[in-house]
């Protein structure tokens, strides 16, 4: 299959559970005809909250500046420079409370990230900033069989873009504690076991869902040197607008929506 070519990919999360688990979630973007994408996660963001209350940030701000400088300083930068196989992408959460802030945030990490890192846009073009939404956990409703057999639920097909699921979290524990009153949602432990099983072409088969998560694969994609097709509706998919300027061949404007209201 020629055009591939083979790179190692470092998702730069801010949770422990996707340091956990996140590189399995991706694991069919790894194995193509002639050879390999090496995708491995790096917890290197701890307790990075970009802030909804404008006194709370103009207080915590410099904090949060210092992670990320932190971060970029010593893992990002560093891992770019060492290869041009090499390609990043700093992944976070855009949990509900901050749903009307996702341009806002898109434009703060980048920028700051961007601000240390070398000038050449070779270097640049290698990351980027992506996030589920509202969180991983939605995701695994648009696979519920893997779900029920990991957690002993029994949730049925989700009806609409799972992207809109207000606490994705929270509803697969309700639905664990309907079964069981005693038992729990175990954020690692059931996200590594369905990690392992979930079929990301199954998660981006309508082409109108997923829209934050089709254009990290689409991301991802371009990074391995592959144009866009049928394979997870990245060809008449439709695509986020805030994190869509990204990618180095846009899709029609037809396909770049924002995020729909929250169901």
């Amino acid at each position: 299959m020629s055009g591939w070519r083979q790179i190692h990919l470092k998702l730069f999360v801010t949770g422990e559970g996707e340091e956990t688990f996140l590189a399995t979630f991706f694991r069919q973007l790894r194995h193509f005809e002639s050879g390999e994408v090496i995708i491995t996660a790096d917890y290197a963001f701890p307790q990075i909250t970009v802030s909804t209350n404008a006194k709370k940030l103009a207080k915590h701000g410099k904090e949060v500046l210092e992670k990320i400088d932190k971060a970029t300083v010593k893992k990002i930068r560093p891992w770019l420079l060492t290869s041009t196989g090499h390609y990043a992408v700093l992944v976070d959460d855009l949990e509900t409370e901050r749903r009307f802030l996702a341009e806002s945030q898109f434009n703060f990490y980048q920028e700051q990230i961007h601000r240390i890192l070398d000038a050449q846009p070779e270097i640049k073009n290698r990351f980027s900033v992506h996030f589920f939404v509202n969180m991983i956990e939605a995701y695994y409703f648009k696979h519920p069989e893997v779900v029920n057999q990991v957690c002993k639920t029994l949730l049925g097909e989700y009806p609409g873009d799972v992207e809109n699921i207000r606490h994705p979290k929270q509803e697969i524990d309700k639905a664990i504690r309907s079964i069981d009153p005693k038992e729990k949602f175990r954020e690692i432990k059931h996200g590594a076991s369905i990690a392992k099983k979930l079929d990301l072409r199954k998660v981006l088969e309508n082409p109108q869902h997923c829209r934050a998560l089709r254009t990290l694969v689409a991301w991802i994609w371009e990074a391995m040197g592959r144009k866009r097709s049928q394979e997870y509706q990245l060809e008449q998919g439709l695509y986020w607008d805030v994190t869509v300027t990204q990618l180095a061949a846009q899709p029609p404007a037809s396909q770049i929506r924002p995020l729909d209201a929250e169901e």
